[in-house]
């Protein structure tokens, strides 16, 4: 039996990202990503402004052939484990959500309407697995932060999106179409995604588990060439008992542990950070006086960006 595990939520909150690391930790799984990939009609779409045509110039007939006419497809191309970026019951919200702003009727309508006129598009039968990311449990806080942590100004129209995107979701967990929950909050990714692979452990995916998490602090140290890194990192040893680590020398174990020649070329800067992260977790858990630590010679700002977001506060850029 094929199986695919979906990852949903609202927008923002960190499924595109998630389903990125989790692919990393699941033997043999195909990473099918977004359904916008399957159909040729999304390029064409896009070229266009696609906020008049999602919301103002499609029917919501149309809106929905392309949307599970692509699920479709990326159903019948996926192998024996699937990971997708928004599944079935996501994409019968978003298309409900988008029906009620633009045909004005109720959200119960909409999904009802959505979920009857999907079913023509009946995708390769399979077992499958939706877990839900959710930035709040609270409705209202669930469409405040979609909108919040967008980095273009909401307008009014997406903002009423949003906050019938987390009805429907609302009403979506109410019936039970989400075998599993993780609220993301202000937690940092690293436990978001730790939760997540928890949660599909319980459901019997063969996920790799993270290592155990016994970092307090994590010191990255910046700069140009004989900028002072060294030193900096010598007094972080003496003054707060932290382990001076090349950042270099961990993405090389990483790189090995995955049969990758060159982590710099192979991996995306968000990738390094991952790689990076999961390679200082296994560190410390194999020397238990590791908590602390200074990593030397962050050069790459997209991949520091990123370890920030992945660790939180316990993470400090010095420069």
């Amino acid at each position: 039996m094929r199986i695919a595990v979906t990852l949903n939520g609202a927008d923002n909150v960190g499924k595109t990202t998630n389903a990125r690391w989790l692919a990393s930790a699941l033997p043999d799984v195909e990473f099918t990503g977004t359904i916008d990939g399957w159909d040729r009609r999304w390029a064409e779409v896009s070229q266009r402004d696609f906020g008049q045509w999602w919301f103002v110039d499609s029917t919501t007939d149309e809106h929905i052939d392309l949307v599970f006419s692509s699920h479709a497809a990326r159903c019948a191309g996926g192998g024996p484990l699937a990971l997708e970026d928004r599944g079935w019951p996501m994409l019968v919200a978003t298309c409900a959500a988008t029906a009620v702003v633009k045909d004005g009727i109720s959200t119960a309508e909409a999904l009802a309407l959505v979920e009857a006129k999907a079913r023509r598009y009946a995708p390769t039968p399979r077992r499958e697995l939706h877990l839900l990311l959710r930035h709040s449990s609270q409705r209202a806080a669930e469409a405040h932060h979609a909108v919040a942590r967008d980095p273009a100004p909401a307008t009014e129209r997406y903002a009423e999106y949003q906050w019938r995107l987390a009805e429907a979701i609302d009403l979506q967990v109410d019936g039970g179409e989400y075998q599993a929950r993780v609220v993301r909050g202000d937690r940092p990714l690293l436990d978001v995604q730790r939760e997540i692979r928890e949660a599909l452990t319980q459901l019997d995916v063969p996920v790799v588990p993270l290592p155990p998490d016994r970092i307090e602090h994590l010191w990255v140290l910046a700069g140009m060439s004989e900028s002072g890194k060294s030193t900096v990192g010598e007094l972080l040893r003496t003054e707060h008992a932290a382990t001076r680590l090349k950042i270099g020398y961990l993405m090389q174990l990483g790189a090995d542990r995955r049969g990758a020649a060159d982590p710099y070329r192979e991996w995306d800067e968000v990738t390094q950070a991952q790689m990076l992260s999961e390679e200082i977790l296994r560190f410390a858990a194999l020397n238990p006086g590791s908590h602390r630590m200074s990593l030397e010679s962050a050069h790459r700002l997209e991949a520091t960006a990123h370890l920030r977001r992945i660790w939180g506060e316990r993470c400090e850029v010095l420069r």
